[in-house]
């Protein structure tokens, strides 16, 4: 797919740090019959589009910026606010039933403040997506794994662990879903659209690690590939989902998996690790972000919510 923004005089910034995103949100933009929207004198841009969640099936608004640090609080609060009520008269006449708001910014004084906003939009705080550059030197350091626990990349002919794999995806998505609202899941249409989804679990670009002790599924770690960019390709992985069962928690194991699942990255020559950590427990939230940034990854996003009456 082809950026093609010719009618806009966008910030060359924006394309130089965003281009990957801005090409995936406007190949939706334009399949989902949705606009993009040029603010801040050109040096911001919106995408605008509306779909029907895949697992959940609840009918989504989605309102996706990208701007630099060239521009005051008031002055982004402002052009956010403008764009946003375009998007609830727009959402209300096509029955949607949540708005989702995604700001991306590569300034980390703003991204700070912009993950800080919940009181001027009158939104939610749903997650933050984080980013780590993959090189020899920003590996972490070897973690020993302390017994009974092993670590065990996963084959599709694993069907027991595949199975058990899958159902902690559901519980996580469950556990996200939850973040969002508190009506009823209708979990047997849930587990059929994770199913959907996510069979079969290992791909060309899926890999997915089980956490075991003895034989017992612990947790798992699941990564998927991307080759993005124009011209000269680079690879991009997508942490899906890190998960581990209540009682192996406090044992090491996520931050173990973490560190394979870089490892993996760094031997499939893959240029940045992408994750989404979701809003649970604010002192919690944070602990876990300064828990990250020690390990070299920096806040690339923030996403509000907000649910129409």
């Amino acid at each position: 797919m082809t950026l093609s923004l010719s009618s806009f005089q966008i910030d060359n910034f924006l394309l130089d740090n965003y281009r990957n995103e801005i090409i995936y949100h406007q190949g939706l933009t334009k399949i989902l019959d949705g606009k993009v929207i040029p603010i801040l004198n050109n040096d911001g841009l919106a995408f605008c589009y509306f779909g029907e969640n895949g697992i959940f099936g609840q009918r989504e608004a989605y309102l996706i910026v990208f701007i630099n640090g060239n521009y005051s609080m008031k002055n982004i609060i402002q052009e956010l606010s403008k764009a946003l009520e375009q998007m609830h008269s727009i959402s209300f006449s096509n029955e949607i039933e949540i708005l989702f708001l995604e700001i991306y910014t590569d300034d980390k004084d703003l991204i700070e403040k912009l993950s800080e906003m919940k009181e001027f939009l009158d939104m939610s705080r749903y997650s933050i997506k984080i980013r780590k550059k993959i090189t020899e030197r920003t590996m972490p350091s070897n973690v020993i794994l302390s017994e009974p626990y092993s670590i065990r990349r996963i084959s599709n002919e694993d069907e027991l662990l595949v199975e058990e794999t899958i159902d902690l995806i559901t519980k996580a998505l469950i556990n996200g879903y939850k973040l969002l609202t508190d009506k009823p899941v209708n979990l047997i249409n849930v587990k059929e659209n994770v199913e959907a989804s996510y069979y079969p679990l290992i791909t060309e670009n899926r890999i997915s690690l089980s956490a075991l002790n003895k034989q017992e599924l612990c947790g798992h770690a699941t990564v998927e590939i991307d080759e993005v960019g124009e011209g000269p390709v680079h690879r991009e992985a997508n942490l899906l989902d890190i998960y581990i069962k209540q009682p192996f928690m406090n044992h090491g194991l996520s931050s173990y998996l973490l560190n394979q699942i870089e490892q993996i990255c760094l031997q499939n020559d893959i240029s940045f690790l992408n994750a989404t950590v979701e809003e649970n427990d604010d002192v919690k939230l944070q602990r876990l972000l300064s828990m990250l940034d020690d390990k070299g990854y920096y806040k690339r996003s923030v996403t509000y919510y907000k649910w129409n009456n």
